[in-house]
């Protein structure tokens, strides 16, 4: 019996010792590049550039220092197109990061776009030239192209910013050195919403100053007032004005801070020369009459006067002497006119008080 079994099962015996004895079979894995892809070079419109600018997106100017200080999309940093392949791994650190790419026809920024993505990076757009923004995004948006303009979604394109530098030399006194008075800012251009209709954009053109730096042309001074808010136009020197506010024989300078309203005020900042200090002092009271009112010298009898229209025919005027450090409300005259309906006619009407002692009293009314 076991002769029998052991005849059956030889052959499948010797061939499962062959099979252990065999060498086993290597499998050959398909070729794999560890490289991963390329990003492929990507344009695409003004439009669709606005659209990915409020998120985390770099917006990248890829022009030269020059053209960049003549005027630039707000928050974009500057990287030429020759220094791409030197700094941007210094600028863009993240490879990941969408980046936004223009320049000022559209040549450079499809350059340094491919520049950048054989590099690594993986999301670069390039949106063409500065020259097309942003009147190419308002004016296919289908609305008439008037006084105002309407945004999808209520976000206007950013403004293109200009840096403002400009310097007014003036001698303050005849026994002074010359002094240089320079104003710096930013001239914005672009669509800003209107105050009194929602979701509505007008077209802006503002000149911003944010500093004002005066300094001796011998060197022997300097003094810097920083923070300002100012709107002003190039056209009045940028807001920056000189007059002897105090009647002291040295000129002083004031700064627009911005257009006043309808009652004819002219708010400014004020810096008064202390020639005791020997240097510049704002001066808050002058600062906030501007606000209320329209100031100005008057020569002759030494006087600040400075008046305030309130509607047809009605006047504020102040006058003010500068003693011990202020100016104090010497004079003021007040006329308004008074509709009379059965006459058919207007009657003027005016109410004087002067300083007399230390009280303002009715002269006349």
């Amino acid at each position: 019996m076991r002769k029998l079994l052991l005849f059956l099962f030889a052959p499948l015996i010797f061939a499962l010792s062959l099979s252990r004895c065999a060498s086993p079979t290597k499998s050959t894995p398909p070729d794999i590049d560890p490289t991963p892809a390329k990003a492929q070079y990507i344009k695409i419109t003004p439009q669709e550039a606005h659209e990915m600018m409020f998120g985390d997106a770099i917006i990248l100017d890829v022009r030269t220092q020059v053209e960049f200080d003549g005027g630039h999309i707000e928050n974009a940093l500057l990287l030429p197109n020759y220094d791409v392949e030197e700094r941007a791994g210094d600028i863009l650190k993240d490879k990941e990061q969408t980046i936004l790419v223009y320049c000022q026809t559209g040549v450079r920024s499809q350059l340094a776009a491919k520049k950048l993505i054989d590099m690594g990076y993986t999301n670069v757009f390039d949106f063409g030239g500065i020259n097309t923004w942003p009147g190419e995004i308002v004016g296919n948006l289908g609305y008439p192209s008037s006084y105002y303009y309407y945004f999808l979604g209520g976000q206007a394109p950013p403004d293109i910013v200009t840096s403002i530098d400009y310097t007014v030399t003036k001698r303050i006194n005849d026994g002074m050195p010359e002094f240089d008075f320079r104003v710096e800012g930013e001239n914005v251009k672009g669509y800003h919403l209107d105050f009194y209709r929602n979701k509505y954009y007008i077209l802006c053109d503002e000149n911003q100053i944010f500093k004002l730096t005066i300094s001796s042309k011998d060197g022997t001074f300097k003094q810097e007032f920083s923070g300002l808010e100012t709107m002003s136009h190039p056209r009045d020197d940028f807001g920056i004005a000189f007059d002897d506010w105090n009647f002291d024989g040295y000129l002083d300078v004031s700064l627009w801070k911005y257009p006043g309203g309808t009652m004819g005020n002219s708010p400014h900042y004020f810096w008064l020369w202390d020639n005791a200090a020997q240097k510049f002092v704002a001066n808050e009271q002058l600062e906030k009459m501007s606000d209320y009112s329209w100031l100005q010298t008057d020569e002759e009898t030494k006087q600040v006067v400075n008046r305030q229209r309130a509607g047809f025919g009605n006047y504020g005027t102040w006058y003010h002497i500068y003693k011990n450090g202020e100016f104090i409300l010497v004079k003021f005259e007040e006329i308004w006119m008074e509709w009379v309906p059965d006459e058919d006619k207007y009657i003027k009407h005016v109410r004087i008080e002067e300083l007399i002692g230390a009280k303002m009293t009715v002269t006349e009314e």
